[in-house]
């Protein structure tokens, strides 16, 4: 039973881990959903902009194809993310189980113990109260 109680321990520690590497997993994709956003209305503000000359023309197509790349790399980012955010959330939820499996064997073994020392008990009164019986008719 001590083996499994630490068992139990190392799993809610793992389980632990893992909600704080969750939690990181999580800032970032809020941190990198606000960088698309902001991306994306870059983009927005270059499609309404007035041209004057080739070379602004030269410049705006530019700054488009680099505001085009940044945003892939960090769409890609995000799905890197979010897959890593799944498999915590995958591995929480198998740890769960198992802890839960675990708390359960402990549970009907000790409940099978009590009921061992009580039929245990049970049988020593048996045995004195048939001793006490015998030695009385003597």
């Amino acid at each position: 039973m001590k083996k499994l109680d630490r068992i139990l321990k190392v799993m809610e520690k793992q389980i632990q881990n893992d909600i704080f590497q969750l939690n990181q997993i999580r800032k970032e994709i809020l941190d990198k959903e606000e960088k698309r956003g902001y991306l994306l209305t870059e983009l927005e503000k270059t499609e309404n902009l007035k041209i004057k000359d080739v070379l602004e023309l030269k410049l705006l197509r530019e700054y488009q194809r680099f505001l085009n790349e940044q945003l892939k790399k960090v769409d890609s980012e995000l799905n890197s993310l979010k897959e890593t955010e799944k498999h915590i959330l995958e591995s929480i939820k198998e740890k769960n189980a198992q802890k839960k499996a675990i708390e359960s064997y402990i549970s009907k073994k000790s409940i099978q113990q009590e009921v061992k020392r009580q039929f245990e008990e049970a049988i020593q009164n048996s045995d004195n109260y048939n001793r006490n019986f015998v030695n009385n008719l003597v």
